[in-house]
């Protein structure tokens, strides 16, 4: 193991993963670009060496700081007519070879420089500033301080060509959306490997797309871990997951899933969902928890989106009008935030069909039409945004047509996002595609376990099984929502149904009694008809509802 001092420029790729999805070939190839004709020559121009490759990164070592940083300069100027973007942090620090690996404060404090430098930008820091002060081919800016994970003291910050203007990541007193380093997972033997390599990798693209954490390519960058093993034996399969937080060094989430089954494509697909979908779930309650105690009006931007996200994990009226207020003052703060516009539509246009038997107001839905569409106007690729915006003309304007479109869409940007898996099944039971309807809505209940919504799936699996007058198994379903979310009227209203069709008709009474208790206001003659193209098949239950209440 050798010590020493060094001065240590890390660069990244600038959106790789969406680069990725886009063009895998385009950004293949600019990659091995990058290696032979531009960035690794220049880092050897400059007596520099490569000390290690990232995938989409690198970091290179350099003897003199002076020669890190009109490199890193001489590397962004070159890359003006490159179809990729690059970032570069450079500091001057310890750094220690081990086992072809590079470790230290000097490797740490350049990462993370890179991590809030912003595309076509050099970030050097103080230390290095002044270490290479007079020997610099270009002028840089003084860009202010930043707190840096795990940094104790601000590290003051210079940038070129020009000033920073912002940030791309804030530290830990700050409210950065949450950093996730996927670990490849472990095996123990060849086909194992294969499926723990795909996981990983699929794990990998599924951090990509979601809007609220920020995927990163190395541990030191990270505030939460996720790794885990993968044990086969014939065609029995057991895969283990942890999540842990990097501030507490704590494991904050762990499960493992049994699978049977040789269709691996299949194994990893599900894998990949109820992992993703967990950790999901889970973030916005652990970043939660770490501001509690703090009032709405003292969160930054990013910590009142946790919050609201976290409320909306919980299925209650009044976590939701908590979420609501949380949104509604993000929105003051950034009238431009596509996320809070995104969630505080749905807010508005799911509050009834969870929770109620009403449809939308006409006041929430003009809000909710307006925050969609300004949110999918700044934001149109984002797979929630679209998912939202199928749910708004599927249950505001009654389009199953444009749903689909949108649904669809949300899908093909991220195709294991289990809510809009579920929306569709609806826009397939509305149109009479009640097969269809059934297999999505079996998909959508192939989620992690835990998912406070589940209930939800299990419901639309129901009315599904309703329409094929499986009545059995619809009662089964709207029973176990019910079990986990007690008295939601449409829960009720299926089990009552499903009740009359398998012959119990005074607990079918009953059920609706426990639906008038829970909601003394309910009227058949002012209920909303689920948006069922043809009528015929709303009648189905209305009919049966009639009958129960005579």
């Amino acid at each position: 193991m050798e010590r020493r001092l060094a001065a240590i420029l890390a660069a990244d790729i600038v959106n790789y993963s969406r680069l990725m999805d886009e063009d895998e070939a385009a950004a293949l190839s600019a990659i091995e670009r990058l290696r032979e004709e531009l960035l690794e020559p220049e880092v050897y121009r400059w007596r520099g060496v490569v000390a290690k490759r990232l995938g989409d990164g690198w970091l290179t070592e350099f003897s003199s700081v002076s020669d890190a940083i009109n490199c890193a300069v001489q590397i962004q100027k070159s890359m003006a007519e490159e179809p990729v973007d690059l970032r570069i942090g450079v500091h001057v620090g310890d750094i220690v070879h081990s086992n072809d690996d590079i470790y230290g404060t000097g490797v740490n404090l350049a990462s993370r420089l890179e991590a809030i430098c912003q595309a076509g930008f050099v970030v050097a820091s103080g230390e290095a500033m002044r270490l290479a002060k007079g020997t610099l081919n270009e002028p840089f800016h003084e860009s202010g301080s930043a707190m840096l994970k795990n940094i104790e003291d601000p590290v003051q910050i210079w940038s070129w060509p020009k000033p920073l203007s912002e940030f791309a990541f804030v530290g830990e007193r700050g409210g950065a959306k949450p950093r996730i380093f996927v670990v490849p997972f472990q095996s123990r033997s060849d086909e194992a490997r294969d499926l723990a390599d795909a996981i990983s990798d699929d794990l990998r693209t599924s951090f990509s797309r979601q809007s609220g954490v920020v995927l990163v390519t190395s541990r030191e960058l990270a505030d939460f871990l996720l790794e885990g093993t993968v044990r086969g034996r014939g065609d029995h399969w057991r895969i283990s997951v942890q999540l842990t937080d990097l501030d507490s060094r704590s494991s904050v989430w762990s499960e493992w899933f049994d699978e049977l089954g040789d269709d691996l494509f299949s194994l990893q697909d599900r894998c990949v969902s109820r992992v993703a979908g967990a950790v999901r779930v889970r973030l916005p309650q652990l970043l939660s928890q770490k501001t509690e105690s703090q009032p709405m009006e003292s969160m930054d931007v990013e910590q009142l989106l946790n919050r609201a996200m976290n409320h909306n994990f919980t299925p209650s009226l009044v976590s939701w009008e908590e979420s609501r207020k949380a949104l509604e003052l993000v929105l003051e703060r950034d009238a431009e935030n596509w996320m809070a516009m995104t969630m505080l539509c749905f807010n508005r246009i799911a509050t009834g069909r969870i929770f109620g038997w009403r449809g939308i107001t006409q006041g929430d839905a003009g809000l909710a039409k307006h925050m969609i569409e300004q949110a999918c106007r700044i934001k149109p690729a984002d797979h929630v945004v679209r998912m939202v915006r199928g749910t708004y003309f599927l249950y505001v304007e009654r389009d199953t047509h444009a749903a689909r479109l949108e649904l669809e869409e949300s899908l093909r940007l991220n195709p294991i996002f289990y809510h809009s898996i579920d929306s569709l099944s609806q826009v397939e039971l509305y149109d009479g595609n009640f097969e269809e309807a059934k297999q999505l809505a079996d998909r959508a209940l192939d989620c992690d376990s835990a998912y406070p919504y589940r209930h939800l799936y299990h419901r639309d699996a129901g009315y599904a099984d309703l329409m094929l007058e499986d009545f059995s198994s619809a009662l089964d379903h709207f029973q176990r929502a019910d079990r986990a979310a007690p008295d939601l009227p449409w829960n009720l209203i299926g089990m009552a149904v499903s009740r009359l069709h398998c012959g119990d008709r005074d607990e079918a009474r009953r059920t609706v009694a426990s639906l008038m208790e829970a909601m003394p206001d309910f009227s058949l003659e002012q209920m909303e008809s689920l948006p069922f193209q043809d009528r015929v098949h709303w009648n189905k239950i209305s009919s049966a509802l009639e009958t129960l209440s005579t």
